[in-house]
């Protein structure tokens, strides 16, 4: 039996015999050779012709590529040596077909993306039962995956389909894979060269970190980094701020296809004694759509100063403020503090030396400002107050309120003149407009020498009412009008005192009689009396 099976493309391998015990065959005449439509024939092929040898079909090659086995058929009449011709046989070459990839299974992924190229055969040709992998050849500067596919034979359909290439240029690169079909038959097909191109992905710049005080924009804008592909947009995959920060209610939020810009004014508030950061997740995307890997950018808010909300205070007219500027001592410090507003009450004067608007004073710096405050009632001084950190964060401007107590003006007019040894009858008082004194201080007396005081008089001291010194007496036995001067502070209800006021109290002689006066005189003759009053002439 001369009949043979090959697959597409094979030789035939077939050698033309005699049967056992047949008389041999100098030659063989091939009358006829019928090919089944779908298969090629090579042009090298046998022809129809007389004389041949044995061998004569033997490399005859037939390409298959239907979608199942075909028939070429010879008839054959062998020849002996004494020219006598056999009858005609037929010699049946089977040509079972060969699978033909499918041509269109090139793909574009995206770096780090599976290739996701499943091998199939074209449509009408024999299945493929399985793959050979001649070669696989990748750009040099491309990085493939640990588990990607080797060369081989005998591979699955889906053997490329999981690779996966990672591409950190600007550019497209390309993954070549040599591939042959083989069929359940054995019937390997032609190779044909599989491109798998994988476009880059954006590498997004690493410097991108930044510090900012608080409540200040991050000024971060993405960018990516030299010789990566551009990006097109951001992903913004996550944002962790460390407990203590706020957020700015108009902060970027977590999402897809972001602009460069869009962490650049976000701002978060850190009232806390150190710095905390921002983290952000981002992953870059081309225009291709292919996304880089994330990376985080770090955001770190230096903490901004708060100043001590309890620094309000009330002090009295002409008393300084003592007013020490601070924190409230859960923040950071504050290394120094603007004062951008000073605004004083009317009725309030302001003292020559006090402190004035500007930035990087101490916390000093309002400690001696002195009001004087001759009305009736408080008033009020208020300071724009923001205090600013030695790194340079400013605070919120916060208001301190200093109330200035008013002092009581002693009342003028209250100078008296009595006789000696009268009471004075002076009544302390305020004047119209003036705070109420609730006491006085008597800081000062200063008689004249002559005058010789009451033993009952008031004396010097403090937190008297306003009669005090209504009893006091003084004795005057010279020939003239003599002084005493009070120096007289009045004091409000708050312990405010005013100013000194002097009050003076005129005593006006008394006369006294002249102790020289005695005289003897004889009976019934008048008494006669020079002198009246002592050192009267």
């Amino acid at each position: 039996n001369l009949n043979r099976v090959v697959c597409s493309d094979e030789p035939g391998g077939i050698i033309l015999d005699v049967a056992a015990g047949s008389v041999a065959a100098a030659s063989y005449n091939v009358i006829s050779i019928t090919v089944a439509g779908g298969l090629i024939p090579d042009p090298g092929n046998t022809a129809a012709g007389n004389g041949m040898a044995a061998d004569t079909l033997a490399n005859d090659h037939f390409t298959n590529l239907t979608g199942g086995p075909l028939l070429v058929v010879y008839e054959i009449v062998p020849v002996s040596a004494d020219g006598c011709e056999g009858n005609i046989r037929q010699v049946q070459l089977t040509v079972n077909a060969e699978p033909i990839l499918d041509p269109g299974l090139d793909a574009t992924i995206c770096s780090d993306a599976p290739g996701g190229i499943n091998l199939a055969v074209a449509p009408g040709s024999v299945p493929a039962a399985n793959y050979n992998i001649l070669a696989i050849t990748v750009d040099p500067a491309l990085v493939a995956n640990a588990g990607n596919a080797v060369a081989g034979n005998g591979q699955t359909a889906s053997a490329i389909a999981g690779d996966v290439f990672t591409n950190l240029t600007n550019g497209p690169l390309n993954v070549v894979y040599d591939v042959v079909p083989v069929s359940s038959a054995g019937c390997a097909g032609d190779m044909v060269q599989v491109t798998l191109t994988v476009n880059p992905e954006p590498i997004v710049d690493p410097n991108l970190d930044a510090t900012v005080c608080s409540d200040l924009p991050s000024g971060i804008v993405f960018d990516v980094v030299a010789g990566s592909v551009g990006a097109a947009n951001y992903n913004n995959n996550s944002i962790s701020p460390a407990s203590g920060l706020v957020p700015n209610a108009g902060n970027a939020t977590a999402g897809i296809c972001r602009p460069a810009t869009a962490i650049a004014n976000d701002i978060f508030t850190n009232k806390t004694a150190n710095p905390l950061d921002v983290v952000y997740g981002i992953a870059p995307v081309s225009a291709d759509g292919c996304v880089g890997d994330v990376v985080t950018i770090t955001l770190t808010v230096d903490p901004e100063p708060v100043l001590d909300p309890s620094l309000d205070m009330a002090i009295c007219s002409d008393i300084p403020s003592g007013l020490t500027l601070n924190t409230n001592g859960v923040s950071v410090a504050a290394d120094s503090y603007n004062i951008s507003v000073i605004s004083v009450a009317v009725g309030l004067v302001a003292d020559a030396g006090n402190a004035t608007t500007g930035s990087g004073q101490a916390a000093n710096a309002l400690a001696g400002d002195i009001f004087t405050n001759t009305t009736g009632g408080p008033l009020s001084v208020t300071y724009d107050i923001t205090p600013v950190s030695a790194a340079g964060c400013e605070g919120d401007l916060e208001q301190v309120i200093l109330t200035v107590n008013p002092e009581p003006i002693l009342a003028g007019g209250l100078d008296a003149t009595v006789c000696s040894r009268a009471s004075s009858g002076i009544l302390f008082s305020v004047a119209a407009g003036s705070v109420a004194a609730a006491s006085y201080n008597i800081v000062a007396i200063t008689p004249d020498p002559a005058l010789v005081a009451d033993p009952a008089n008031r004396p010097v001291g403090n937190g008297y009412a306003s009669n005090a010194i209504a009893t006091d007496k003084f004795t005057n036995t010279t020939n003239g009008p003599l002084t005493v001067v009070y120096d007289v502070v009045p004091v409000s209800n708050l312990g405010c005192e005013g100013k000194v006021g002097q009050i003076t109290l005129t005593i006006d002689p008394e006369p006294v009689v002249d102790p020289n006066l005695n005289t003897t005189v004889c009976s019934d003759v008048p008494v006669s009396y020079t002198h009246l009053r002592a050192h009267e002439t």
